[in-house]
C-alpha cells in the first residue's frame, strides 16, 4: 500500500528551517564556523525526530524523567568537583562551569531538569527507595547551582518551585486520585 507522505506545517518549519542552516556555507566566513553550526543544526534535527517518535506513556516518561535526573546530576557533580579542587591561577576566571564554559549556560539544563525531579516523587511507580535517589540528585543540582551564585538561576529555581507548587495544591486530588 502507498500512502502518500503527509507532511504538517511544524515539519515544513523545521524542514526549512534546518535547508537554511545548512545552506548558510555560502555565507560563512569560515568553514570551521559552518562545521560548528551544522553540527549544532543536526543535532536539532535528530532530537526533533527523536522527540516525535517518543511514545507518552508513564513508564516511557518515568525513564526519560531518571535519565534527565541522572544526566543533570552527573553535570552537577563535576561542577560541585571543579568548585571544591579546581586550582584557579587567575583571578578573573570564573568557575565552576562543569562541563560548559560559563556558569549561566551551565546551569540552564539544570533548571530545566529540575521540575522531572517533581514529576519523579509524585508518581505512583516509584518504590520505596527511590525517594531517597531523588532528593539526593536533586540536591546535587541545588548544591550546584548555589555554587554558581548566578542569580538567574536562583530567581529561576524560586519561580519553577512557586508555580510547580501551586500547580500541585490546585490539581492535588487529580494527582493523588490517578494511578
Amino acid at each position: 500500500e502507498n500512502k502518500p507522505y503527509r507532511i504538517s506545517h511544524l515539519k515544513l518549519a523545521s524542514l526549512l528551517l534546518f535547508i537554511f542552516g545548512a545552506l548558510s556555507f555560502f555565507w560563512a566566513v569560515n568553514i570551521d564556523f559552518y562545521i560548528t553550526k551544522l553540527l549544532l543544526w543536526l543535532i536539532v534535527v535528530f532530537c526533533f525526530r527523536i522527540g516525535l517518535n517518543l511514545s507518552n506513556n508513564k513508564e516511557d516518561l518515568i525513564k526519560i524523567s531518571w535519565l534527565l535526573l541522572f544526566t543533570g546530576s552527573i553535570i552537577a557533580s563535576i561542577g560541585i568537583l571543579q568548585y571544591l579542587f579546581y586550582p584557579s591561577s587567575s583571578i578573573e576566571e570564573i568557575y565552576p562551569t562543569s562541563t560548559f564554559g560559563n556558569t549561566n549556560i551551565a546551569v540552564q539544563p539544570l533548571i530545566l531538569i529540575f521540575p522531572f525531579s517533581f514529576y519523579l516523587f509524585l508518581s505512583k511507580l516509584n518504590n520505596t527507595k527511590s525517594p531517597w535517589i531523588i532528593a539526593l540528585l536533586t540536591s546535587l543540582i541545588f548544591i550546584y547551582i548555589f555554587y554558581t551564585t548566578s542569580r538567574g538561576a536562583w530567581l529561576s529555581i524560586f519561580i519553577e518551585v512557586i508555580l510547580i507548587s501551586g500547580f500541585i495544591l490546585i490539581n492535588i486530588g487529580k494527582i493523588f486520585s490517578s494511578e
